[in-house]
């Protein structure tokens, strides 16, 4: 299995407790970025198993807020969907590896959305799709966002909007269906949940 020690039983990890037992493991496909691996194995009732799953180095989602509260948003065309998606600065690990979670979502903040922020607040670490993948994420509030450079795109992050919205108005996009990226969502609902929990600033 691919979860860290960390997360089973001690040094145990839980598919071996449960008796999974893995015969064979072939990469299928690698990249800088990924690598699509095939586990072949038997089950505790003697039942054997075929799982391929992609193995993801990780990735960092950024939830901008500025100084005046207001969410930067990114309207990004995504090539697997075919479909103009509305997203958070986000980006993956893989390619990155000498950097930390931290160094990476600043970059990606500065190249997405040419933005610098004051200070990053870590949310912590979720797993993404994780009945095909492991694909750790680690989700970060940058605090006092400023649009204040060009930025440094890849020759594929085709972005052609960058706004602000308040907190609430990025809740009901997500609720209404017009930003449909799952990550981006999940990182929205978990800042919107924490930052109203807080006591507000008085202005």
């Amino acid at each position: 299995m691919t979860q860290p020690a960390s997360e089973g039983n001690g040094s145990t990890l839980p598919g071996e407790a449960l008796g999974w037992r893995r015969a064979k493991s072939s990469v299928l496909l690698d990249t800088p970025w990924y690598r699509m691996r095939r586990d072949q194995g038997t089950l505790p009732t003697e039942d054997e198993y075929e799982y391929t799953y992609m193995e993801h180095a990780g990735g960092v989602c950024v939830i901008p807020i500025t100084p005046e509260g207001r969410l930067v948003l990114l309207r990004h065309y995504r090539y697997p969907v075919d479909r103009w998606c509305w997203e958070l600065p986000a980006g993956s690990m893989g390619d990155r590896a000498d950097m930390d979670p931290e160094g990476v979502a600043r970059q990606e903040l500065a190249e997405e959305a040419g933005a610098t922020c004051e200070e990053l607040e870590s949310l912590g670490k979720y797993y993404l799709a994780v009945g095909v993948a492991s694909y750790p994420v680690h989700f970060y509030i940058a605090h006092g966002v400023v649009v204040n450079q060009p930025p440094s795109r890849e020759v594929t992050e085709v972005i052609d909007r960058v706004e602000t919205v308040s907190l609430e108005e990025a809740v009901a996009m997500v609720l209404q269906r017009r930003l449909i990226s799952v990550e981006s969502a999940f990182g929205i609902m978990l800042a919107n949940s924490l930052l109203n929990a807080r006591p507000r600033k008085a202005k």
